[in-house]
């Protein structure tokens, strides 16, 4: 449904778009069991009582959809509005109490703030928008507002480090912007901040590491090009890989440390 305003001063919602939807579908031989209607104030009763008397949806499958403090909280405002009540009956489902435990952790009020800088060359949220929201689940969790500073691998400078609380590096592809990837993960590691590297992330961190601790100092990657390959193909990909970019192994694997290295005796 389209946004509702409202009509007068009395607040009554505009219902003649929604009845002109609806006859539009019956056109179609469609008739629909719900409507579910967009406005920024919950419906009234007299509102609801109109829209099912010109639309032949009873009163109680009239769904408000108001505007939601948090994307979340959707849900839960759908549940106040009993809607899963009857997408039940319509389906003819059994009913039984909802788990609400998730909207209490989003309807807490904060008791901490954190920033945190993500360090990425393919823009902002609308790519990395899984780790946008992984990070505001967390802040949930822990009654925390998470507050995610954006800062480009290129041209960042490490004094917009210096306040954060943590800094995280995602996955990518490519040559561009790794150096400065490894420059911030360097940062974090020499002022003691908190570090998340994601795929390639994490493979950088231990780049870093080889070169500025463990003295190789031209430790990378073997898809980043020549020099000392700390991160390398796998053996059972050797010769049936042509071109390397999310081709490393992903997910969970057994590991075999050998007796005597460095990695055995940490």
């Amino acid at each position: 449904m389209s946004r509702w305003s409202p009509a007068d001063n009395m607040g009554d919602h505009k219902t003649k778009p929604t009845q002109h939807s609806v006859k539009a579908l019956r056109e179609l031989g469609l008739q629909p069991d719900v409507i579910v209607g967009r406005s920024d104030c919950i419906m009234s009763a007299s509102t609801k009582r109109k829209i099912s008397a010109f639309t032949d949806v009873a009163s109680k499958a009239v769904i408000s959809a108001i505007t939601a403090p948090d994307i979340y909280l959707v849900p839960m405002e759908m549940e106040k509005e009993g809607l899963a009540e009857v997408i039940t009956e319509q389906l003819h489902l059994k009913t039984h109490e909802p788990e609400n435990s998730w909207y209490t952790l989003i309807n807490r009020e904060s008791t901490a703030r954190v920033t945190i800088a993500i360090v990425s060359k393919y823009g902002i949220e609308d790519v990395y928008i899984s780790i946008k929201e992984s990070l505001k689940h967390a802040g949930f969790a822990l009654a925390t507002e998470v507050d995610i500073r954006w800062l480009d691998a290129e041209t960042f400078t490490t004094s917009e480090l210096a306040d954060v609380d943590g800094i995280l590096v995602p996955g990518g592809f490519g040559h561009r912007g790794i150096e400065g990837k490894i420059r911030a993960i360097e940062y974090a590691r020499t002022h003691g901040k908190p570090y998340l590297g994601l795929c390639l992330g994490f493979q950088l961190a231990v780049i870093e590491f080889a070169r500025h601790v463990a003295g190789i100092t031209d430790a990378t990657s073997e898809e980043m090009g020549p020099g000392s390959h700390v991160i390398a193909i796998l053996p059972e990909q050797e010769g049936g890989v042509e071109d390397l970019g999310g081709t490393m192994r992903l997910g969970n694997c057994t590991a075999d440390l050998h007796k005597g290295t460095r990695a055995c005796t940490l």
